[in-house]
C-alpha cells in the first residue's frame, strides 16, 4: 500500500514542487526586506490601492504552500488542510493587494503612525528617518499632530 502512495509522486511533481518551494522562499524573502529596509522603497509607487511589493511576503507564502501540496499522496490529511487555508488567505491578499487593492491593516505600523504624524507620504528618506524613530517617539509625533 505505501508503495503505490509513493509511486503517485512522479519526478515532474517532486521537481515542480521543490522549485516552487524555491521560488516563494525568495519572494518571501524579498518581501521582508521590503517590509524591513531602512529607505522603504515602496512608499515611492503605494497610492493606498495595489501594491506588488507589499504582496512579495504572501505571494511568497502562496507559492510555498502551492510547492508543498504536492506531497498530498504522503502527507498526514490534517497537515494538508493546514496548508490549503493558509494557501487560501494568502492567495486572497495577493491578489487583491497586487492587482486592486492590499488591506490597510496589513501595513507596516509604523507607516500609519507615519502619515497620521504628516510625514510625506511618498518621500522615502522621510519616511525612513520616521521609522528610525522609536515607538515613543513617533506616538509622541502622532499625539502632537492631533492637537
Amino acid at each position: 500500500m505505501a508503495l503505490l502512495v509513493i509511486e503517485e509522486l512522479t519526478p515532474g511533481y517532486v521537481f515542480t514542487g521543490i522549485a516552487l518551494n524555491l521560488i516563494g522562499l525568495l519572494s518571501w524573502w524579498q518581501g521582508w526586506k521590503v517590509y524591513t529596509e531602512a529607505v522603504p522603497r515602496f512608499v515611492t509607487t503605494y497610492r493606498g490601492w495595489s501594491s506588488p511589493l507589499l504582496t512579495l511576503p504572501y505571494g511568497g507564502t502562496w507559492l510555498f504552500c502551492m510547492g508543498t501540496i504536492v506531497w498530498v499522496p504522503v502527507a498526514p490529511l490534517a497537515l494538508m488542510r493546514i496548508v490549503s487555508i493558509i494557501w487560501f488567505i494568502n492567495g486572497i491578499v495577493m491578489f487583491l493587494g497586487f492587482l486592486v487593492w492590499f488591506p490597510r491593516f496589513l501595513l507596516p505600523p509604523w507607516y500609519r503612525r507615519a502619515l497620521k504624524a504628516g510625514v510625506p507620504r511618498h518621500d522615502p528618506y522621510a519616511m525612513g528617518a520616521f521609522k528610525a524613530l522609536p515607538v515613543e517617539k513617533q506616538k509622541a509625533a502622532v499625539s502632537r499632530r492631533d492637537r
